[in-house]
């Protein structure tokens, strides 16, 4: 995809675009910088775990297997 030709306008509008549908599939959970957002989607994949409520400001995810396992992820 060459977006070469996109005025600046188009390129923050496209921008705007790809977050919405990031966070339509849940991969992202917020309107914020999406590095943090991935790296916690990441390791809840790799690790079968699930992530934690956006309002839970200690963890990021939870073993649902193991009921003990609590991680906060740094991205």
């Amino acid at each position: 995809m060459d977006l070469s030709g996109l005025s600046p306008a188009a390129l923050l509008a496209l921008h705007a675009q790809v977050a919405d549908e990031l966070r339509a599939r849940g991969i992202t959970r917020s309107s914020n910088n999406p590095t943090g957002d991935l790296a916690e989607y990441l390791c809840c994949r790799a690790y079968g775990w699930s992530q934690s409520g956006n309002s839970n400001r200690s963890i990021d995810a939870v073993d649902r297997v193991a009921f003990a396992t609590r991680s906060k992820a740094e991205g």
